[in-house]
């Protein structure tokens, strides 16, 4: 059973299978096809593989972006085991196995080379083997396995809406996701905010308090030093005026002010009181 497979970037690479019989596959983004391609740069209608005499052809049917084999856009592209072309953006791989290549090349054998180069394409043919191909298929579905392959193609497109809603899904979720980190991140920077605010208050009001510390204290240390330098000061002067005075008495007198003043308290201590100078006058009297 001759194997297309379909390769879509970022996607892994579909195979397809369809019996030797199969005069048409039609190709394209519609889901009326028989090979359904999910990719923008394939159109509606892209392209068909007709089954001629001696191999298959790979025809373009009014695509935008056409058929490619090497970068060069052709209408029509004679497929060969083991080649890849590019529909739009799309690869398109085609194998033969070995049974399949035998039956090729036995065709092949019968054609002419002229007749194999001008072999084209009869509608009125194609439809009528289609009819005898599909009336065989009906026959041979349990055997020939004829297009499962195919038809899970079909079902892609469910396939590829539930992908696609999965991504509209993923997409909110991410999203609400990044709303929510905003959210939470404008948050996190109010908080931090008002951390910092309260961080600063209370820096300026340690720095306050320390001013304060150190301005009573450098007022306390200028009464310390003033209460200081007055007690030196009157301490100064009375030294100078004893001193002076001191040296005035001894001057006059001849004896130190500090032993005039000892032998005066001692004269007054030995002197009689006035008590007893009365007590004596009224002796005397009697």
């Amino acid at each position: 059973m001759p194997r297309v497979t379909i390769t879509i970037a970022e996607k892994g690479p579909q195979p397809y299978r369809f019996d030797l019989k199969r005069e048409i596959v039609t190709i394209g983004r519609g889901l009326d096809n028989d090979i359904v391609v999910a990719c923008g740069s394939v159109s509606g209608k892209h392209s068909e593989m007709r089954r001629v005499e001696g191999g298959y052809h790979l025809i373009d049917v009014g695509s935008t972006n056409g058929i490619k084999v090497d970068g060069v856009r052709q209408q029509k592209v004679s497929l060969k085991n083991g080649m890849t072309v590019k529909l739009g953006d799309v690869e398109f791989g085609f194998t033969l196995n070995e049974e399949e290549l035998a039956v090729i090349d036995t065709e092949r054998e019968a054609l002419s080379e002229e007749e194999e180069n001008e072999v084209e394409f009869s509608e009125k043919k194609v439809s009528e083997k289609q009819e005898d191909a599909e009336e065989d298929d009906e026959e041979e579905e349990d055997d020939l396995d004829k297009l499962p392959e195919l038809r899970p193609a079909r079902l892609d497109k469910s396939k590829e809406k539930e992908e696609q809603e999965a991504a509209k899904q993923k997409k909110a979720e991410e999203k609400e996701r990044a709303k929510r980190q905003e959210k939470a991140d404008k948050e996190e920077k109010a908080q931090q905010k008002v951390k910092d605010q309260r961080s600063e208050r209370r820096k300026k009001r340690e720095s306050s308090e320390k001013s304060n510390e150190r301005d009573e204290y450098s007022e306390s240390k200028a009464v310390t030093i003033g209460s200081g330098f007055i007690l030196f000061t009157l301490i100064a002067a009375a030294t100078t005026f004893f001193y002076g005075a001191s040296t005035r008495h001894e001057k006059d007198t001849g004896e130190k002010l500090l032993k005039g003043i000892v032998n005066k308290e001692n004269a007054k201590k030995d002197a009689p009181s006035d008590v007893d100078n009365k007590d004596k006058s009224k002796d005397g009297a009697e």
